[in-house]
């Protein structure tokens, strides 16, 4: 039966097969893109730069943290009307998706990866296992999908 998983991505993986999705904004440092051996790098899902900023790893700020990520993650994102270009000449650059559309892509490649048999694998960098956007982010997707998860908690083979 296939699984969702949550781990550091510094950590040596408990299994190499699986579906491996990073969620960090950021590329991690230290590690190769080759090295990751990542299938998604779902950056655009990360929390905003303003909330990252205000967070800053504090434990103290999860439980608000958490709370203001869920939204961004579940609200219906900016108006698109506002930002679309008026002259037909210039051309269009790709627009960033919301954290919510993000979401919503993420979510929708999860449940086929796991409807299709295959372990999903949430990474994430932060030092703290606890306090961090993966956190929210996995647990968020084994509610809309109807999962139960196996989180991570310690370096158990280096």
């Amino acid at each position: 039966m296939a699984t969702l998983r949550l781990e550091r991505i510094y950590d040596k993986p408990m299994n190499t097969n699986g579906f491996r999705i990073l969620v960090d904004h950021g590329w991690v440092r230290g590690l190769s893109k080759a090295d990751a051996q990542l299938d998604l790098w779902a950056k655009y899902a990360a929390p905003s730069t303003e909330l990252r900023k205000w967070f800053n790893h504090i434990p103290e700020r999860f439980p608000e943290f958490v709370e203001r990520y869920t939204q961004e993650l579940t609200s219906g994102g900016e108006d698109a009307q506002g930002s679309q270009q008026t002259d037909n000449l210039k051309p269009q650059k790709a627009k960033k998706p919301s954290q919510a559309e993000a979401y919503q892509e993420l979510k929708c490649v999860t449940a086929k990866q796991l409807e299709a048999g295959n372990d999903v694998i949430v990474l994430y960098s932060a030092r703290d296992r606890e306090h961090n956007q993966a956190v929210v982010l996995f647990h968020l997707l084994e509610h809309d999908l109807g999962v139960q998860g196996v989180v991570r908690q310690a370096n158990l083979a280096q």
